[in-house]
């Protein structure tokens, strides 16, 4: 059961923490679009984990994105987000729920948007970005997979028991309203358990959905304990959707999951506010100090070597030379590094030959980040900008000697 005030410590890290839910709030945000379709796959970026983060002192940690997707749905963008991380040790697991409709810039693509967006295309890599990017942390794998594959994948498990405690109704035709779900322990197939997680309240919102999450992925650890059955379940993914150095990642956490009492698992949901009218019509923004404190907490193990959590040096990306999907290519590079992208797009023209590198302070730490940047690119010509500037530390516009430099790596 999720409770509402945890007392002991064994539910204090089972129970979803509700301290850390949205809080609800009327904010009015401007979403700025930019163009950025392509033909350019983001390559696999390099990882900068090693040692903890600057303050931080923790285990390393293996980490994996999932991200699913509607069966069907043309747009094939994600409709739930989870990030799952664990001590290499094998202690202490946590299930981050990220919801697909939080506010963040999607990395040389759009300077915010929702952030589920990021895989429409099949841009895995844009996905994983655009996290990492929001969260500061570097995330070892991204997994996709669309509902009914994971109801195939939970057949194979052999079904999943769920206690099911929310009142879900459904309309019938002549108007009558009856329990989707009969209340109780409930040994579910995949059919049931997929019909429960992805349940549509029109009362509800998508944190409302995240306590049937817990119980779905709980289920699926508490059945996976079968070596046997989870290496079906694994395989059954198929290697045209999951690839198979992806898939052993995955079964390699989902078996440390296993290995853990369920009492030992943490749950978290994203910290931040609710933006919008209610019920489905809704989008969230990043409380951006909660979220540092659930990073110190949960996942200093994977913050890039040598960053400080909350004080990452903020960017503003922009493709200077009209190459399709060029930003993504640069973000790559940046964000594992520990640099931000704060705003991002187009530049107001595409006839840069060289990448401009402008900062905004032209003391040490100021000249030493230009610096990094140029190292990170492989190109660039640093500079120190005319105006002053509060909401990025430095502007970094992409020439055609970037496009030659990942052309020939």
């Amino acid at each position: 059961m999720i409770q509402q005030d945890p007392g002991t410590r064994s539910n204090r890290r089972k129970s979803l923490r509700r301290r850390r839910v949205w809080k609800r709030g009327f904010v009015i945000v401007v979403i700025l679009a930019v163009a950025g379709a392509g033909a350019f796959f983001v390559a696999r970026k390099a990882t900068h984990k090693g040692k903890p983060a600057a303050g931080a002192s923790a285990e390393p940690q293996n980490t994996v994105l999932v991200a699913m997707t509607s069966h069907g749905d043309p747009t094939g963008q994600a409709t739930a987000l989870t990030l799952f991380g664990i001590d290499k040790n094998g202690k202490n697991p946590v299930t981050l729920f990220l919801p697909v409709g939080t506010l963040a810039p999607i990395p040389g693509a759009k300077d915010f948007d929702l952030i589920g967006k990021a895989l429409s295309s099949g841009q895995h890599a844009l996905q994983q970005i655009t996290v990492e990017n929001m969260m500061g942390i570097d995330i070892d794998r991204i997994v996709s997979f669309d509902d009914v594959s994971l109801g195939v994948f939970i057949d194979q498990l052999g079904g999943i028991d769920v206690n099911v405690q929310e009142k879900l109704y459904s309309t019938q035709p002549d108007g009558t309203r009856t329990l989707a779900f009969q209340l109780g322990e409930r040994h579910m197939n995949g059919a049931a358990a997929i019909t429960y997680l992805t349940f549509h309240d029109p009362s509800q919102t998508e944190i409302d959905s995240f306590v049937r999450a817990q119980k779905v992925w709980d289920g699926i650890f508490n059945a996976a304990t079968n070596a046997s059955k989870l290496s079906s379940a694994i395989a059954s993914f198929g290697g045209d959707q999951v690839a198979a150095e992806d898939a052993s990642w995955l079964s390699s956490i989902i078996r440390a999951f296993s290995a853990a009492s369920a009492g030992d698992r943490t749950y978290e949901v994203l910290p931040g506010q609710e933006v919008g009218g209610g019920g489905t019509d809704v989008s969230y923004q990043v409380d951006d100090a909660k979220l540092a404190d659930l990073i110190r907490q949960d996942f200093a193990g994977s913050v890039p070597y040598g960053v400080t959590v909350g004080a990452r040096p903020r960017v503003e990306l922009r493709n200077g030379n009209g190459t399709p999907e060029l930003g993504q290519r640069a973000a790559a590079l940046l964000v594992p590094a520990g640099l931000r992208i704060e705003v991002t797009g187009n530049a107001p023209a595409f006839n840069y030959r060289s990448t401009r590198i402008v900062i905004y302070s032209d003391d040490a730490a100021g000249l030493a980040l230009g610096q990094e940047i140029r190292n990170l690119l492989g190109v660039g010509t640093v500079e120190v900008g005319t105006r002053a500037q509060n909401v990025v530390d430095v502007t970094v516009v992409l020439g055609k000697d970037f496009l030659t430099k990942i052309k020939g790596s």
